[in-house]
């Protein structure tokens, strides 16, 4: 069976650097309808990297090799696509495919929040426990409670 691995990077077509958090998807085009072979996200550099084999888009007996296009997604907002561009006959194997975009807005890194400093009593996480264990009710059915660290 042939496997393929597409990857490469999401420039920001004015400046000339990678793009993180952009979603990137990898479609075979049919007649009918397109196959979806895979997605990937891109890391901090804009790199993106998507490996899929026969069985991603091989529907009907004539559909020997894929015919690739991309579409580059902000959240839901479809910012890139490469349909009118397709890769037809693309080869088993790795492919390169470096794409520049130019975003309506700049993309704004998300915020990661600070730890708060250990406290003594070490029930600092007690409401992200809470909200993260109120679903779940064990063998013995007990109440998440909170309880005191005695040193």
């Amino acid at each position: 069976m042939s496997s393929f691995r597409i990857f490469g990077r999401v420039l920001n077509r004015n400046s000339g650097r990678g793009i993180p958090g952009l979603r990137v998807e990898v479609w075979d085009k049919d007649v009918k309808d397109d196959d979806l072979c895979g997605t990937a996200v891109t890391d901090t550099r804009g790199a993106y990297q998507v490996e899929f084999d026969e069985s991603a888009y091989r529907d009907a007996p004539k559909d020997i090799l894929p015919d690739v296009y991309l579409k580059v997604f902000s959240g839901e907002e479809l910012i890139k696509s490469t349909k009118d561009n397709v890769r037809r006959n693309l080869p088993a194997g790795e492919t390169e495919i470096v794409l520049e975009v130019e975003l309506s807005q700049p993309m704004v890194a998300p915020q990661l929040r600070q730890k708060s400093p250990l406290l003594a009593t070490g029930l600092e996480d007690y409401g992200r426990w809470k909200v993260m264990f109120k679903d779940y009710k064990g063998d013995n059915q007990l109440p998440f409670r909170r309880g005191r660290i005695w040193a």
